[in-house]
Order: structure tokens, then sequence, then C-alpha cells
């Protein structure tokens, strides 16, 4: 064996520990998923990044906006849940993005809501705080919909069609009284 066999097993050794190490402590730190092996190219490793997009992390984005601007968090309906996951997993299937046909519904206490809804559609995964803002700073009446004061309750869906593209519908509940007010508002 000459030295430069032997120097190079050794300095491969230690890159490979090196990428161990760094591997672990980006993974306590959260930036690459626990699977993550080294071996990845950089496009598998950028996508292995932690980004919770899940229907929970978007619901308590939206109540983090909604404190933020001193409105009243929202309740998780598991009646606008269903309905929102079911509404973006068609328009992922379809990808015809476009609103459910919306009506009421009975809430947990048997009191009866009207729904009202913000989609939102991003050809790659996207952070719940950038859904928030994308959807406040439009001017078809998300944002009004999204601060609605008398909306309680909050159902968030979240689907990807075949090529990663993220479908999101947030489905918001409002008593009947507030549905005049609504309407006005979201105009």
């Amino acid at each position: 064996m000459n030295f430069d066999s032997v120097g190079g097993a050794l300095l491969g050794k230690f890159i490979t520990l090196l990428v161990s190490v760094l591997t672990f402590f980006l993974t306590q730190a959260g930036l690459v998923h626990p699977g993550y092996s080294g071996n990845q190219s950089s496009e598998a490793a950028v996508s292995k990044v932690a980004v919770d997009s899940s229907p929970a992390a978007i619901a308590e984005a939206t109540n983090s906006w909604r404190e933020l601007h001193a409105v009243a968090r929202l309740d998780r309906s598991p009646v606008l849940s269903a309905a929102a996951q079911r509404w973006a997993n068609s328009m992922a299937a379809s990808r015809d993005f476009r609103h459910d046909n919306l009506g009421s519904y009975l809430n947990s206490a048997g009191q009866r809501l009207v729904m009202s809804q913000n989609i939102f559609y991003s050809r790659t995964p996207a952070a719940p705080e950038d859904i928030i803002k994308a959807w406040n700073a439009s001017r078809d009446g998300h944002a009004e919909n999204q601060n609605f004061a008398h909306h309680q309750e909050i159902g968030v869906g979240v689907a990807y069609d075949s090529d990663g593209g993220m479908w999101v519908v947030q489905n918001f509940g409002t008593p009947l009284v507030f549905a005049e007010a609504l309407r006005a508002a979201i105009r």
C-alpha cells in the first residue's frame, strides 16, 4: 500500500464523518428531514427542507395572523376541514382552480353557520406564512374573508397534484345572523 491510497482512504473517511456530523446538526436544527442520507442530489435535498404546510399549520398561521390584527382566534371544525380537504383533492385532481359551491352547516353546538372560502395554488409547496400573506395581499376579498371578525370556525385542506403543485382550501364558518355583513365585507 502506498501513501496515496492510504491518504485517499483516510480523506474519504474524514469527509464521510464530516457529512454525517453536519447532517446530524442540520437534522437537530430542523433544516433537514431525519431520513436525509447526504447522498441525494441537491434538488432532492432541497425538497427535504422541513416546511410544515399541513392543514393544522395553515390554520395556526391564520390564527396567528388574526391575533396580530386583534381578531379572535378560530376553532378548527371537523366539518369545515373535511369539506376543505375534499375540495382541495378535487382541485388537485382536476387542476381546476375555482371555489366550491358553499352553503351552510350545523356546528358541534347545533348552531347553523354559513361558509366562505379562500383557495390557493402554488407550483411548489409553500410555507403557511407565505400562503396567509398571499391571501392578505389579494384584492379579491380574501383578506377581508380571512380577517372577518364574526367568523367562528376554520377548516383547511391541502392536496398535491402529480407535478407537486400545492392546492389549499381555507373554509370559514360564520353564524347566519352575520351572513349579510360577510357578503358586504368580501365584495
